[in-house]
């Protein structure tokens, strides 16, 4: 048959099969009338020559890929609530546009995993599997910092053996048992129905089928999600889905509009946005570098020079330290002061004593760490700087970049891994000569009777090591002892909760956070005595990341957000602080030294004054007052992080 034949003979089939409807549906309704039962009979034979088991099997398969897209969304939405079902049915009922998007959403990504894993019964699996692990990790995340699962938390993935550390493991030992039993049941069952329906192997155009099935899902998946990918703006009315995008508060973007479009808001670099006050350019940074040049020109005149000095610096950013104390009106407890180092600390007359106003809580310390040694401020972003920015940044003029030039020795110290957050990278591009981590610690052991981090004393051991060594040192220490799990942490306990309006657990769990403070702030104490007795001039800047996840009843306060934040020495005098957000801190350092600084530190002094503290969480959907200098520090940022760097190759972070 020739391939003209071939090409016309279906056309020329359908052709005879009209012109015969005529007469063959005419002699069908007569016969029908006549003997009916033959009729049914026919009918009922055709119907079981056309509805052979596998196309019944094909059939229920595709049915089930639609009827399974709400289910799935169902069970997306009842963990991400924490096993909240009222709260997941409510969602959907209440917000039906939202829902409907987010079927859709799930739909196209089933048919991803469809054509990837070749059944729908495979696939499904999978992405069950896929769901309840996402989800394992929103819930743990939201447990301990009161806060969703976000798109770059995933990039943590390649720590996994680190992050086992920070979780139940019960509970995870039990969500992997899930999993495989739902994909090893979908395997054997797929093999059965494979053998009863002697399914074949699939055939090249089976195969063809698949890749078309998952391009096109891909290229409908990218294209209905791209409206929401799209928004920048820190609150966002979206009109086709009669809601609003709240980017200062995930929980409540989340909570408002479901885990898929909050997720899906968050994925990719939300670069910092050019502001709309003025015109980018290298003329306008070098507007606002020579009016802050000259300023420091002015004001550096009766400082004296940190190049000159031997003065040793510490820079310690305590995990999760905080004053109980100031807690108690909402957290009390039974026992004595769980931080009288601390406290007496804050009294010492070598101490500059301040309250830390921060933007996160139960976690986030990379957030915090990066505005105390850059100067930036994440008010201005809306990402993981160390994970998406300062990663890719090189010869970033951070603060230990800055200290390089002035003669410092700079180490960096983390006694955990030093991936998370990309630490490895990160502390090389903004100036650290070296940096440890647990692996190159010389002194690693834990707190005494627990099986957690490496304890403070542990680290500041490390930290006093490296402070001895010759030269000028400059030492930032990120610890890791009062970390999360605070479950089953200690035997005996010298504090007890006693908070009302909270679970048991949660007051058991605070127990062990006061436990592991206690030895925290002995571990503190021990370490000013060393100081105190050094002959080399040594300064301490302490302050605490955030609160401990265990304190959700603060909301609405700022003591959710509250940290102790203080300078010592063993030879200058201190003053007080007030309330700062962690952008100021290294300002606040050169202050107490009456040292001389950049213009760039001149910069946050002026935008201080007016703005003391620069964080989401006291402005939350609000902004601070509009100033020159808070201006001239948002443009001067953009210009570093997401800009040309035009302040840097004007000398704007040096002296």
């Amino acid at each position: 048959m020739s391939r003209r034949e071939k090409i016309l003979r279906p056309f020329r089939r359908l052709k005879n099969g009209l012109k015969d409807f005529g007469p063959d549906f005419k002699n069908a309704f007569l016969e029908a009338k006549t003997n009916p039962y033959k009729t049914w009979r026919t009918i009922g034979s055709n119907i079981n020559r056309f509805w052979t088991p596998k196309r019944i099997y094909y059939t229920v398969s595709a049915l089930c890929a639609v009827v399974l897209t709400p289910i799935m969304v169902l069970a997306l939405e009842y963990r991400q609530r924490l096993y909240n079902l009222d709260g997941a049915i409510n969602f959907m009922t209440n917000h039906p546009e939202i829902f409907i998007y987010t079927c859709l959403i799930m739909f196209f990504i089933s048919l991803v995993f469809i054509a990837v894993f070749k059944t729908v019964l495979r696939g499904e699996a999978v992405l069950l599997a896929s769901i309840i692990t996402i989800t394992f990790a929103h819930i743990n995340k939201y447990r301990s910092r009161d806060f969703p699962l976000l798109p770059e938390d995933l990039q943590m993935a390649t720590e996994a053996s680190e992050l086992t550390q920070m979780v139940n493991l019960w509970e995870l030992a039990f969500t992997l048992l899930i999993i495989i039993a739902i994909i090893v049941g979908a395997s054997l069952l797929q093999k059965f129905i494979n053998h009863k329906l002697k399914l074949r192997r699939r055939s090249k155009k089976s195969a063809t089928f698949r890749l078309m099935l998952g391009l096109t899902s891909m290229l409908m998946l990218v294209t209905t999600v791209a409206p929401v990918r799209s928004i920048n703006d820190r609150r966002t009315y979206v009109k086709f889905l009669d809601t609003e995008i709240v980017a200062w508060n995930q929980v409540e973007n989340y909570n408002r509009n479901g885990f898929l479009v909050g997720f899906i808001y968050n994925i990719g670099s939300k670069k910092m946005e050019k502001p709309t006050f003025s015109e980018y350019n290298e003329a306008v940074i070098k507007q606002i570098v020579d009016k802050y040049t000259a300023i420091a020109k002015e004001r550096n005149a009766t400082k004296h020079s940190l190049e000159k000095d031997n003065i040793d610096i510490l820079y310690v950013m305590n995990e999760s330290f905080a004053d109980p104390n100031i807690l108690a009106g909402t957290y009390p407890f039974v026992g004595d002061n769980p931080v009288p180092n601390l406290s007496e600390l804050k009294e010492d007359e070598h101490t500059a004593n301040g309250i830390l106003h921060g933007s996160e809580y139960g976690g986030g310390t990379a957030n915090v760490e990066f505005e105390a040694l850059t100067g930036f401020s994440n008010y201005f972003l809306g990402v993981v700087p160390y994970v998406q920015i300062m990663s890719k940044k090189t010869n970033f003029p951070a603060l230990p970049n800055f200290l390089g030039t002035l003669g410092y020795t700079t180490s960096g110290l983390h006694p955990f891994s030093g991936n998370m957050y990309k630490r490895n990278i990160v502390y090389k591009n903004i100036g650290f000569d070296s940096f440890k981590d647990k692996n190159s610690f010389t002194y690693t052991a834990p707190e005494p009777n627990t099986n957690k981090y490496i304890s403070d004393e542990s680290a500041y051991k490390q930290a006093m090591q490296q402070l001895d060594k010759d030269g000028k040192q400059f030492v930032t220490l990120i610890t890791m002892q009062n970390h999360m799990p605070y479950s089953n942490t200690y035997k005996e306990h010298s504090f007890k909760s006693t908070a009302e309006g909270v679970e048991e657990s949660t007051n058991s769990a605070i127990d062990n956070y006061l436990q592991s403070l206690h030895s925290s702030d002995a571990a503190l104490g021990n370490l000013v005595k060393q100081i105190k007795t050094r002959e080399e001039k040594t300064v301490l800047v302490f302050w605490g990341d955030h609160l401990p996840g265990l304190y959700n009843n603060l909301e609405g306060t700022p003591l959710k957000y509250q940290t102790p934040v203080l300078i010592y020495s063993n030879f200058a005098t201190g003053t007080d602080l007030g309330t700062i957000s962690s952008n100021y801190i290294p300002l606040e350092l050169f202050k107490y030294l009456d040292a001389k600084m950049p213009a760039y530190y001149h910069l946050l002094a002026a935008s201080q004054l007016e703005t003391p503290v620069l964080a989401k969480s006291l402005f939350e959907d609000k902004s601070p007052k509009e100033t020159e200098a808070l201006k001239d520090y948002e443009m001067i940022e953009y210009d570093m992080l997401s800009g040309k760097r035009y302040a840097e190759k004007l000398g704007f972070f040096k002296l």
